[in-house]
């Protein structure tokens, strides 16, 4: 077997799972039987090192489509600044897709708009500059809300969502809800007020999520965005741009510090993957570029640590069929799991039978079940066929 090691051979005829022996039946069809062995599978090899955990704040890493390699131990709702974005983002695009070049639909900005962001720039927020009879896509105004961070920019889409900021805000609580983020509380769109909250674990998972929307993830790995009345506004990341590096979103605030979520892919064997890094309550002298490299640092640490390997259950039977009058037709598994991991991530393995069986005669190659592998959030289902053709009892078995 290929990277992989199956225990319990010996085991081969325990029996975990029986379809049951038919008799004749008044249609005159008789059902085979199936046995499975239990099989057990090994983890990637080794161990993970140390990832070099922050003195202070909290940080997280996951891969996309794999899972969480880990997370330090002070995990807990701390304020989260304009990260708070990535939700507000989220909630739209879902109320509202948008296909990749796609720009949506168009908000005429009116004189409210301005004023508002005349009072976040008044308070020395981060802003997006607009005018009065200014013309913006829903595409344009998430570049304002993702890349300058503009408070204003999730303002004007929270409104234009759900007609009332409060509206929004209790959308995005109910959002983090079914996505599981239990240290998560919004109490705003921009992550100005100190009561937005959330754990570097939980705001890992929601970067995955959003990382999914080929939308968002376009939008976040740019450098910078050019606007009608704005113009060119950098992006806040002290990383964009940089090599493999494809968002997510920066914070600051005096309550909550230097905040980054960090995306970085990487090829892995013939398989792309999206790195995910969050670092939160980073303290100093530059608390968002301490993010950073606190982020980077991590997610690189990731995808150094990631391999391939190939999962086949191929070289020996997994059970066996038997049928009247026949010798047992051994059941094997066909094809391979492909799985990408990381030092000591489990990998197991499901052998399931199809109920009912299919009545006699059953071919050769018939799939009569299903063995599921799966390694942390990856599932490869592989089909267990018989290898040779088992036909019904002839006259002299039924009459007996």
């Amino acid at each position: 077997m290929s990277g992989a090691r199956v225990v319990g051979a010996a085991a081969l005829l325990a029996v975990i799972g029986v379809a049951g022996v038919g008799a004749v039946h008044a249609a005159g069809a008789v059902s085979a039987a199936a046995e499975l062995a239990p099989a057990r599978l090994a983890p990637f090899a080794g161990r993970v090192p140390p990832l070099g955990w922050p003195r202070q704040g909290e940080a997280a890493v996951a891969v996309q489509g794999v899972g969480m390699l880990g997370a330090s131990p002070r995990q807990q709702p701390v304020p989260i600044a304009s990260v708070t974005k990535i939700m507000t983002a989220l909630v739209v695009l879902r109320d509202h897709p948008l296909a990749p070049g796609q720009g949506g639909p168009v908000l005429v900005m009116t004189a409210t708009d301005q004023e508002v962001f005349r009072q976040d720039l008044h308070q020395d927020d981060s802003t997006l500059p607009v005018r009065v009879g200014e013309r913006l896509s829903e595409r344009q105004l998430l570049e304002g809300l993702l890349i300058p961070s503009g408070d204003n920019a999730a303002w004007i889409l929270a409104r234009w969502d759900a007609g009332a900021v409060p509206n929004f805000v209790a959308k995005m609580n109910a959002e983090a809800r079914a996505l599981g983020l239990r240290a998560t509380h919004y109490a705003d769109v921009s992550g100005l007020d100190p009561a937005s909250t959330s754990s570097a674990v939980d705001q890992t998972h929601l970067a995955e999520v959003a990382m999914r929307d080929p939308v968002f993830a376009a939008i976040v790995r740019q450098a910078h965005v050019v606007l009608p009345f704005a113009g060119r506004l950098p992006n806040y990341n002290p990383l964009a741009g940089a090599p493999y590096v494809s968002g997510v979103k920066t914070g600051w605030t005096p309550a909550a510090g230097g905040c980054l979520v960090l995306a970085r892919w990487a090829r892995v064997g013939a398989r792309p993957l999206t790195v995910v890094a969050t670092a939160l309550g980073q303290r100093g002298p530059a608390e968002l570029p301490a993010a950073a490299r606190v982020s980077d640092r991590l997610a690189r640490r990731a995808v150094a640590l990631l391999t391939t390997r190939v999962v086949s259950l191929a070289r020996r039977p997994v059970g066996i069929l038997r049928a009247p009058g026949e010798r047992p037709d051994p059941l094997v598994v066909v094809g391979a799991a492909r799985l990408v991991g990381w030092p000591g991530l489990p990998v197991t393995v499901h052998l399931h039978l199809s109920s009912p069986l299919p009545a006699l005669p059953i071919p050769a190659g018939a799939t009569v079940g299903r063995a599921v592998v799966t390694a942390g959030a990856q599932t490869v289902v592989l089909p267990i066929r018989t290898r040779r053709q088992l036909v019904a009892p002839g006259l002299l078995w039924r009459l007996l």
